[in-house]
């Protein structure tokens, strides 16, 4: 049966002719009587257009990931308690966080033509006749190329004998899961809950386990699902040891708990676990080993493990010093001397320190509930003294009484670290309490904590109790400082031939310090003396710091005659005690022969994208550079370079005119550039139906290749070149899985919300078509698991997923190959022959 199809033009009507059910193709960017031009030459214009697009798409997405690299790199100062230093430290943090940012920003840019192009075809057919959309099989497509075709090149770039693992594993692992459950909720969706059909709910619950995976994997990411052993209190603690902290130097700005006091708690923390041992000596210590598990699983400093050995030894000695010590009573110590305490802790600022010596001619009583104090009845329920008279003993029979005093050399000695001191208290009667004052030296040197005793002796009218030694610790306070560069990069200077360096001596001044410094070479050799072998003179020698002096300089000359671009480094150690080294405690000092101001406006101009300009980005969009080789000479372009300028020129002058990423925090490209993204996919859209139209293609086979192909290019590449250089796996594949379940949670949630609201504000239902989908779904569901699989086997066997021996890593790349192909194949003959599967 022949079928007139009539469009009305302004100019006229085009009539065409078709038999059978057959219907012209349509599409708004059809010319007039487009459709009867040659099926070839359609065909071939709409495959060129489409490449033509999937290139401008490459060029967007690049811009579009560059605003999202510099909104990612944002940076804020944050102030943490360092384990290892005791001490409040500042440090620069990313704002966002880097698994955070892998599946939300880099997994949209790298997700965006294909999540793009759903959301575009489901707005084009709102309340249209549900059928096999492009959008929904370029997902799934663009899941198995990325996961099979992709993980393939990176196994086999990576040179041979080499092995690459995936460093964040449990994220992978995490993410991995998440992609598998992405494509079963599908099925569960689309055959089981409502066949066929996507409810409201549906759709919100696909929206919202994005948001739920990003959870999941951020809080995977910061060892959340780990036990986390609870620290014991200072509280807890303190009963356990009895000692007075005297002379806190005033006026001084406390940021937490300081270096002095976190000595004390560490050793207070030690003696409770001494205790704990004494209780359960057959304990396995769970608790200690748990902690140390998960320090290490967290990356910091491993935390070493007492044994149990070690530990009852420890609780032996402090039982049998407990034995030695006699706890007096009250009646017991009446007419003795004793110290206010068995030890005390000054700091060495503080410069004096006074002790208390008792004579127990009496006790003070306690009342509980009530203080006499000026008269005033305060009932507060305390435990306190009556400091009047009534209150003495009237047992005392004592009078005026004396006892001698004297300080004795521990590891303290006398005029270095206190003043000796030696006299006689006399106690009138009715007196029970005098002071000792002891100078200490502050020395404005850096050095270990150091201790003296002070004893009673020859008491008049009284014995001596316990305790009548008491122990001072002098608790150094002075900070030495901490050492570093003050850049972590450094240029030769081309007219003296020396490269400069600064040291600076920051946190802290005090005292004479030293530190180690020498170089390293790199890509430029060193040696004694300067030719044409050596590019630089070793150097090595000690810094000395006088009290006060807080940078120096190392001067290190340099081959002025060197060719091309080298470096060595320069590097810091072995400070004195109490000094340490900062986070750049090692520079690299950069050796080349051009211009050095050239030199560093062309590196910065390379690496920085703040700086780029509306014009700079026009005229690098127009002009066709040259690349460098690592001596920073200029590689010869070749015709492929000339061919690709001249193809893509027309893209790279429409998104140069887009904003630079220094404004307003790069915010304006990332809008802009989507949206320019968004309006290329929808021709992509129009082209492959247009496509399948002329060649009879369907589109749950388009998706999966043609369309699939074109939008996962850029992916390929990017992700090959980081299997090439990165140290880890994770860059080349592990942001894979993330973004297979960005896809499916984004890319379907948003316009099955879309959709479904549509038709319930129209009292209609979200049909989708099933005969496809399923068996595609079903299919990527076994091959992708299969490759998972896959990859954790060779990192268990091999010990990495990338690389390997040439026989393992082509078998591997095959393999994996083959599952894509499997998977092309199966899917395309159930599009063409319906019945040719029982799903």
């Amino acid at each position: 049966m022949t079928v007139l199809h009539y469009a009305n033009y302004s100019n006229g009507w085009v009539i065409e002719q078709t038999e059978g059910d057959d219907a012209p193709c349509q599409s708004w960017m059809l010319l007039p009587a487009e459709n009867l031009w040659h099926v070839g030459i359609r065909g071939t214009l709409y495959i060129v257009a489409m490449l033509y697009m999937f290139i401008g798409i490459a060029i967007g997405s690049d811009a579009f990931m560059c605003s999202i690299e510099v909104i990612t790199s944002k940076k804020r100062m944050v102030v943490r308690w360092d384990e290892e230093r005791q001490e409040r430290v500042e440090k620069e943090v990313l704002v966002w966080n880097e698994t955070v940012a892998n599946l939300t920003l880099m997994a949209l840019g790298s997700s965006a033509p294909e999540i793009l192009l759903a959301v575009a075809e489901t707005l084009f057919t709102l309340g249209q006749e549900a059928q096999d959309g492009l959008g929904t099989f370029t997902i799934i497509g663009s899941a198995a190329f990325n996961l099979l075709l992709i993980t393939a090149i990176c196994v086999v770039a990576v040179p041979t004998g080499t092995m690459k693992h995936i460093k964040e594993l449990g994220v992978f692992a995490l993410t991995s899961a998440w992609s598998i459950f992405a494509y079963v909720w599908m099925l569960i969706v689309l055959s089981v809950f409502s066949p066929q059909e996507v409810e409201p709910w549906e759709a919100w619950t696909t929206l919202a386990f994005f948001p739920v995976m990003v959870l999941t994997a951020y809080a995977q990411d910061n060892g959340w699902w780990v036990y986390r052993c609870k620290r014991t209190s200072v509280d807890a603690m303190q009963s356990q040891v009895n000692v007075r902290v005297v002379g806190q130097r005033k006026n001084s700005t406390m940021h937490g708990m300081s270096r002095e006091l976190g000595a004390l708690e560490k050793e207070r923390a030690m003696r409770q676990r001494v205790f704990i041992n004494l209780e359960h000596p057959n304990s396995p210590h769970e608790k200690r080993f748990r902690h140390a598990a998960v320090r290490s699983m967290m990356g910091g400093r491993k935390t070493h493990v007492m044994s149990s050995t070690k530990a009852n030894k420890l609780a032996q000695l402090e039982a049998a010093r407990t034995k030695m010590v006699k706890v007096q009573t009250e009646e017991e110590l009446i007419g003795k001397f004793t110290f206010g305490s068995p030890s005390y802790s000054v700091l060495e600022s503080a410069g004096v320190l006074e002790i208390e010596v008792l004579f127990h001619r009496f006790m003070p009583q306690l009342q509980k509930g009530k203080v006499v104090a000026n008269g005033s009845d305060t009932g507060n329920g305390k435990l306190t003294p009556i400091e009047n008279e009534t209150a003495f003993n009237e047992r005392s029979e004592f009078g005026v009484v004396s006892v001698e005093y004297e300080t004795r050399e521990g590891s303290g000695k006398f005029d270095k670290d206190f003043k000796y001191t030696n006299g006689t208290l006399t106690f009138n009667e009715n007196e029970y309490k005098k002071t000792i004052s002891i100078s200490i030296i502050n020395d404005f040197q850096y050095e270990a904590d150091t201790d003296f005793y002070v004893l009673l002796k020859n008491p008049g009218g009284g014995g001596t109790g316990d305790p009548s030694i008491t122990r001072v610790t002098i608790i150094d306070d002075d900070e030495p400082g901490e050492f570093q560069f003050d850049e972590p990069h450094y240029y030769a200077d081309p007219k003296s031939g020396t490269v400069t360096f600064t040291v600076l001596r920051q946190k802290g001044c005090d005292g004479s310090v030293t530190i180690e410094y020498s170089t390293i070479d790199g890509t430029a050799r060193g040696g004694d003396k300067i030719n044409k072998n050596t590019a630089f003179i070793r150097t090595s020698g000690t810094l000395v710091f006088k009290h006060n002096e807080t940078s120096k300089s190392i001067s290190v000359h340099v081959n002025k005659e060197m060719q091309g671009s080298k470096n060595f480094v320069m590097t810091l150690r072995n400070p004195s005690l109490g000094a340490k080294i900062g986070d750049n405690g090692a520079a690299m000092a950069n050796l080349t022969t051009d211009d050095l101001a050239e030199r560093i406006a062309e590196i910065l101009d390379d690496d920085d994208e703040e700086e780029i300009t509306w014009g700079g980005q026009i005229a690098s969009a127009m002009t066709l550079e040259c690349e460098k080789d690592d001596n920073g000479i200029d590689i010869p372009l070749k015709w492929y370079d000339y061919l690709m300028h001249f193809i893509s020129f027309l893209w790279k002058v429409i998104f140069a005119c887009l904003p630079p990423t220094k404004l307003w925090g790069a915010w304006p490209t990332f809008v802009t550039s989507l949206l320019a993204i968004g309006v290329l996919t929808v021709f992509v859209q129009q082209l492959g139906h247009l496509l399948g139209c002329v060649i009879s293609l369907k589109p749950a086979v388009a998706g999966i290749t043609i369309i699939a192909l074109g939008t996962s290019l850029p992916d390929t590449f990017a992700s090959r070149t980081a299997a090439l250089h990165d140290e880890h796996a994770d860059a080349a594949i592990g942001n894979v899985t993330g973004s297979n379940s960005v896809n499916v949670f984004l890319g379907l949630g948003l316009p099955w919300v879309m959709s479904s609201c549509y038709a319930v504000h129209h009292n209609q239902k979200f049909l989708v078509p099933t005969d496809n989908l399923i068996l595609s779904v079903v299919i990527f569901t076994i091959v992708g698991t299969v490759c998972i699989i896959v990859l954790l086997m060779r990192r268990k066997v091999f010990g990495g997923e990338l690389g390997g021996g040439a026989l393992n890593k082509y078998l591997t790349a095959t393999f994996l190959a083959l599952l894509w192909v499997i998977y092309i194949v199966v899917a395309s003959v159930k599009a063409y022959y319906p019945d040719s599967f029982a799903f």
